[in-house]
């Protein structure tokens, strides 16, 4: 299912991710919201082995809740760019082991609609619901510790420390969830 095409307002963002950070559930649910079309389009634009747009879309959004979670406002770059820029990385690594392309789509073309209207709300809130339900089912609790770890930014050896482990454990632990991602 393709998502609705929200339109960001970049002067929001930045308010929506120190909310989201703070546990602000309606803040994050809606930066989800504006993005979503935008990795759904660039996720149309790759080719990786093995994935498909789906597959490509759930990595992006996991990507874009890592950017929430590690945005900074004072360094320059607005959360779209920083958002987009964290999003086309993670498709690059994928590609990188898969061998895949990316085809050539300017992110500044894709033209996102206005956001507002209760069904947008239903669908971010949906993902949201969908994307926790299938990590309480599908992941262990050291597994789902270290991912929320991960994507609040932590390094692989801060994660180490916090959970007691060695690095090589989070990175099997990370390398577990991104495959259980794929099926």
């Amino acid at each position: 299912m393709q998502p609705e095409k929200p339109q960001p307002k970049a002067a929001q963002d930045a308010d929506l991710c120190a909310r989201s950070r703070a546990g602000d559930d309606e803040a994050l649910s809606l930066l989800m919201k504006r993005y979503s079309h935008l990795i759904f389009e660039k996720a149309g634009s790759v080719y990786c082995r093995g994935l498909e747009r789906d597959d490509l879309y759930q990595e992006g959004m996991i990507a874009l809740l890592r950017a929430v979670m590690t945005y900074e406002e004072g360094k320059g770059a607005s959360f779209r760019t920083y958002a987009l820029t964290c999003v086309t990385n993670r498709f690059r690594d994928l590609l990188r082991k898969s061998g895949g392309a990316i085809v050539s789509v300017s992110m500044d073309d894709i033209q996102l609609p206005h956001l507002d209207g209760p069904e947008n709300e239903i669908i971010a809130r949906d993902e949201l619901e969908r994307l926790g339900k299938w990590m309480q089912r599908s992941l262990s609790e050291k597994e789902r510790a270290i991912l929320l770890c991960y994507l609040s930014g932590m390094s692989y050896a801060e994660i180490a420390q916090r959970q007691g482990c060695d690095v090589k454990s989070v990175s099997n632990a990370l390398l577990r969830v991104r495959k259980k991602l794929k099926h």
